[in-house]
């Protein structure tokens, strides 16, 4: 299967805050020594790579987990901002 040849750079800096997030929890200290086994598509794992261009299969493991050890509270803060701007604000473009 042939795949895109750069990554998506949206989904790298996604990668990268979720990473990090996860080492500053500390989730990425220490041994080694979880075995995870999954059987997956062909084309499910070479889209993921394409899109992070992650080659390893280990490293795309473990981005997908600091992916949904980090969270994502963007929709929650979001709902959050509701009410913060005036009605009559503009952006100047």
């Amino acid at each position: 299967m042939k795949t895109a040849s750069r990554p998506e750079p949206l989904t790298v800096a996604r990668a990268r805050f979720a990473l990090e997030a996860a080492r500053s929890a500390s989730l990425l200290e220490g041994e080694r020594t979880h075995v995870v086994s999954a059987r997956l598509t062909e084309r499910l794992v070479a889209a993921a790579k394409a899109r992070t261009g992650i080659s390893s299969d280990t490293q795309l493991v473990e981005l997908a987990l600091a992916s949904l050890a980090a969270g994502d509270d963007f929709g929650e803060w979001l709902i959050g901002q509701r009410g913060r701007l005036k009605a009559d604000f503009e952006i100047d473009l």
